[in-house]
């Protein structure tokens, strides 16, 4: 009975965490010259897979996000937002900030020319890991840098 059990409880807690969020404090802003992973932030980036509740979103794919200065917009977007980083946490913090809806916190990793980002819905906590789940909006996006010759 207690090994049914436990082999009933190991999917579930798995399932739970594969969903964990928390919630943090936004970033803290910054000013003065970009520096680290802000800097290697710049430039533009195309979606190589992005889902929403284990679901992919092919819609997404080959968009272009495109980071300048502490802004980041989408490349069909006509505006911008700020986005924050924390690289000394981890995982690595970012959030999206457009001053007119809720927050939207992420986590991040940037390795060499590619970049993950798992980021909340607006106003739900920040995702702990790098993978979506059916019970809750968070989206999981990979994204390629975009030679500057293209």
């Amino acid at each position: 009975m207690k090994a049914s059990l436990l082999f009933l409880c190991l999917p579930i807690c798995a399932l739970l965490s594969a969903c964990a969020t928390v919630r943090t404090p936004p970033v803290a802003a910054t000013t003065g010259p970009l520096v680290g992973d802000e800097q290697r932030l710049q430039g533009s980036w195309k979606v190589i897979h992005n889902e929403l509740m284990r679901t992919q979103t092919p819609q997404m794919l080959g968009r272009v996000h495109i980071y300048f200065g502490r802004c980041f917009r989408l490349d069909t977007d006509k505006g911008s937002e700020e986005f924050r980083i924390d690289e000394q946490s981890q995982p690595k913090r970012i959030d999206f900030d457009d001053s007119h809806n809720p927050l939207i916190q992420g986590i991040y990793k940037l390795e060499g020319d590619r970049l993950t980002i798992c980021t909340g819905a607006p106003g739900d906590p920040r995702p702990t890991s790098f993978a979506t789940s059916p019970w809750n909006k968070s989206i999981l996006t990979v994204l390629v840098r975009v030679p500057l010759t293209q």
